[in-house]
């Protein structure tokens, strides 16, 4: 076992702790199992060879805070895949419902449902429109190429 234990002199630096409603409780010495400790030991033998020196708590609180952030990103993902989730059930059900009603899709609907915004008055213009062509244009443009 080993004991992370931070020192300041002969006295802890920060013996209580304030809790968010005003409380102070005292703070707990927190004693590692020595499969995490080896673990630890070997991630600083792993920073010495990088010629990074780091002690055995800065280790472990390295540890702590990585997993802290890969937990709150865990949760950032989550909430972006129910958004994600949400959205297409609302596209899905918008197609669904013109479908039915045999109208016809709008993009800026789903646009719109999709939270992106599209270009403002921007007409699409197709350089090929095949109620232009002759019929010899046509078959010119569907013509494989050789």
């Amino acid at each position: 076992m080993y004991s992370i234990l931070y020192h300041r002199g002969d006295a802890m630096a920060n013996e209580m702790f304030t809790k968010r409603d005003g409380r102070q409780v005292p703070v707990p010495v927190i004693t590692l199992p020595s499969d995490i400790v080896t673990t630890i030991m070997r991630m600083q033998e792993d920073y010495l060879a990088k010629g990074k020196r780091y002690g055995l708590a800065a280790i472990a609180l390295d540890l702590i805070l990585t997993g802290k952030k890969t937990l709150e990103r865990r949760a950032e993902t989550a909430v972006k895949n129910r958004d994600n989730k949400n959205t297409g059930k609302a596209v899905k059900e918008y197609i669904r419902v013109q479908l039915i009603l045999r109208k016809a899709i709008d993009p800026s609907v789903i646009a719109e449902l999709s939270g992106i915004q599209m270009p403002e008055s921007e007409e699409a213009t197709d350089d090929l429109d095949a109620t232009d062509l002759t019929e010899e244009q046509l078959d010119a443009a569907t013509q494989p190429a050789n």
